[in-house]
């Protein structure tokens, strides 16, 4: 039997939404389009799905049939075809930071693309192409990404081109699923899952998917007309920033699912100068209710208020940055 829970891949999510939170066949489809898995993987895990598919089997096996499309259109080579694969170098320097250059590696298949990715790893979310020569000019046929999976390269989701949706007979701005193919159906949408996670836990953003773990602060409340809201504050240069947990999809480095990319996090992983964050979290922790006194403090210590942003200084010793917000809170009544 399927169990779409295995392919959650924050494990705190994961067993804290098997233990509180059925999926439906729907959820079900959309966890798995979504996965941070190989096309071949959601192809199969689709098909095992039909067996309790109801009245969901069309859309079901219309995505069956496109994953399948996909498959087939990326082993599909020729002299006619060329597939082009874009490669990142860092080069340091004591002037600048980090200058990222750009080149690319061009294979004449698929499999070729692979073989070249194994033998020579490559950044996360990275998008590579297939092209073809029409009438003598080339044409992007099918964007899709690379990712390492379970140590193997593949490809975790695509986009053809407008001129190969309309060969594979699909309009996708008329169909009942709108979907950004290959994609989580809910990545416009309030996440719907419920997030172990309180205000005042510390937390970070990490998987596969990302260079590096970004650390910092939850929270996690309700508003006024009883709709959950979640934020995530870091730090951000010489400031606090925040990143908006609310919806499906986290938009920090190409999209990726919130359920897939939020952990606990321990103080002694805290970067250097990022030691406020733990401050910060214990103050919040302490707060008589985590739900709306917490909530009410980060809200005015990462500078939220009214969907607005107000950089506040990370270097402000904790004590001052408290400081300045009763202060603050003492102009404004």
């Amino acid at each position: 039997m399927l169990d779409v829970y295995d392919w959650i891949l924050s494990p705190e999510i994961r067993e804290h939404m098997r233990a509180n939170y059925p999926l439906s066949v729907e959820e079900k489809m959309h966890i798995i389009c979504g996965g941070f898995r190989s096309i071949e993987e959601k192809e199969t895990a689709l098909r095992t799905l039909l067996d309790e598919s109801g009245e969901k089997r069309e859309q079901i096996e219309t995505m069956i049939r496109l994953y399948g499309l996909a498959m087939e259109e990326l082993r599909k080579t020729g002299p006619e075809h060329l597939f082009v694969l874009p490669t990142v170098a860092h080069r340091w320097s004591q002037k600048w930071n980090s200058l990222i250059t750009s080149d690319v590696r061009l294979c004449s298949s698929y499999a070729e693309l692979l073989k070249y990715t194994e033998n020579r790893p490559v950044e996360p979310h990275i998008s590579a192409s297939k092209w073809e020569q029409v009438n003598g000019t080339w044409e992007n046929v099918i964007d899709f990404d690379i990712q390492r999976v379970k140590g193997v390269y593949c490809t975790t989701r695509f986009w053809p081109s407008e001129k190969k949706e309309k060969e594979w007979g699909f309009d996708f701005e008329m169909t009942e699923l709108q979907l950004e193919l290959g994609n989580d159906v809910l990545g416009c949408h309030r996440l719907p899952y419920p997030i172990p996670f309180m205000t005042g836990d510390l937390v970070k953003l990490d998987g596969p998917m990302l260079n590096k773990p970004l650390f910092g602060v939850m929270d996690n409340a309700l508003d006024l007309n009883g709709t959950r809201y979640m934020w995530f504050g870091f730090v951000e240069g010489n400031h606090f920033g925040v990143l908006d947990l609310s919806y499906s999809l986290l938009h920090l480095i190409g999209e990726y699912r919130v359920i897939d990319c939020l952990y606990p996090a321990k103080p002694e992983e805290l970067p250097e100068g990022e030691e406020i964050l733990q401050e910060i979290s214990e103050y919040l922790s302490r707060q008589p209710q985590r739900d709306s006194d917490a909530d009410n403090e980060f809200l005015d210590i990462f500078g939220v208020r009214n969907k607005r942003v107000f950089r506040r200084w990370v270097e402000t010793p904790f004590p001052d940055l408290l400081a300045q917000v009763r202060q603050e809170r003492r102009a404004h009544g």
